[in-house]
């Protein structure tokens, strides 16, 4: 008898297939997330267990689960799961780390150069018919070249945007709970500073932390407050990283 694997959102092709071949496999493919009443029914019927970031998958889940070996979440994060909930039930968590971090890098790069450059607030100006020819100071926007770069979390999409920032000739800061060997800073040309000084320092603040009980709301008003006025936070991690009411 083959295990059950459901897959509960739509998932590439090659990989269903291949799914296939060895599983009785069950998949939601369409674009709609599915229930908290659809997921207890899946964790209850399967073996295995294809999630994504917007399956919150608690206790009430996996307590439904019956014979569930493992919840294999569909990409790099994992806060979505209860993790200690299902080792308390015997039950395995995986994730895809390390498949993102350059595609991560490249995103968040074109998003320092959009806010420096203006560039989405002059699309829609342009879209909507309001440009009539050029004028000095119509979406001037800032430098990027010889700027400061703060990096909070410099794991492995933290070093991918460090070493892009090295192309536009920045300084280049960091901070984290470990300081980097000093081999790797090097080649990174990468200053290892406080959070405050970090945030107090920086034109450009790109955030890479996991969110952890530590990193909930770890920028929130005060260091807001002590970042430049004219400076820009880019934030590509977890949304609860940032305190979106400050």
């Amino acid at each position: 008898m083959k295990p059950v694997v459901t897959v509960t959102n739509i998932f590439p092709e090659a990989g269903l297939d291949r799914l296939r071949a060895h599983c009785d496999l069950r998949a939601n493919m369409t674009e709609n997330p599915p229930t908290s009443g659809e997921l207890r029914t899946f964790a209850a019927e399967s073996d295995a267990l294809v999630t994504y970031l917007s399956d919150k998958i608690g206790p009430d889940i996996i307590g439904s689960a019956r014979r569930l070996k493992i919840i294999a979440n569909y990409g790099a994060g994992f806060n979505n799961i209860d993790v200690a909930c299902a080792a308390e039930r015997g039950i395995w968590v995986s994730n895809t780390p390390g498949v993102l971090h350059e595609t991560t890098a490249d995103l968040t790069w074109a998003m320092i150069l959009s806010a420096a450059r203006r560039i989405a607030p002059a699309d829609r100006y342009t879209r909507e018919g309001k440009f009539t020819g050029w004028q000095a100071g119509l979406f001037l926007g800032s430098d990027v070249y010889g700027k400061t770069l703060g990096i909070v979390g410099c794991g492995e999409i933290g070093r991918a945007v460090a070493r892009r920032a090295l192309g536009f000739g920045m300084r280049v800061l960091y901070h984290q709970r470990r300081r980097l060997p000093e081999p790797l800073e090097r080649e990174l040309r990468a200053e290892y500073a406080s959070l405050e000084d970090l945030l107090h320092s920086s034109d450009y603040v790109t955030l890479h932390v996991p969110l952890t009980p530590e990193t909930r709301y770890l920028i929130g008003d005060r260091q807001l407050a002590a970042m430049k006025p004219t400076a820009y936070l880019i934030h590509t991690a977890r949304g609860k990283v940032v305190d979106d009411r400050a």
